[in-house]
């Protein structure tokens, strides 16, 4: 479907101009010197992000291997007692009476 403004169909386009080649300009009209890196003109970009993302990239990991490590534990606790053997997890008993919170006086 062509419409008044195509030129495929032969006719002119409503602005005057046939199908002309118009020459765009480029961004950066400023020469780089001899030996410039490409990009070295740009502005550093903002490093905090990164460095947010990492920091909770590293909370994960240590979160989760004490998740792993904590459910390893009770791993071994549950077969101990599905064993049927007892004390799996020994009570520790303070050795003195006075160092009990509820019997200082």
């Amino acid at each position: 479907m062509s419409g008044p403004g195509d030129s495929r169909n032969g006719e002119p386009r409503p602005d005057g101009n046939a199908g002309e080649i118009i020459e765009l300009s480029s961004r950066r009209k400023s020469p780089r010197p001899a030996g410039a890196i490409p990009g070295d003109d740009e502005p550093e970009p903002d490093r905090r992000a990164s460095t947010v993302a990492l920091v909770v990239a590293l909370v994960i990991v240590v979160v989760g291997y004490l998740l792993i490590t904590e459910i390893f534990d009770n791993t071994k606790i549950d077969d101990c007692n599905l064993a049927g053997r007892k004390n799996c997890v020994p009570i520790e008993v303070p050795a003195h009476r006075s160092s009990l919170p509820w019997a200082a006086g």
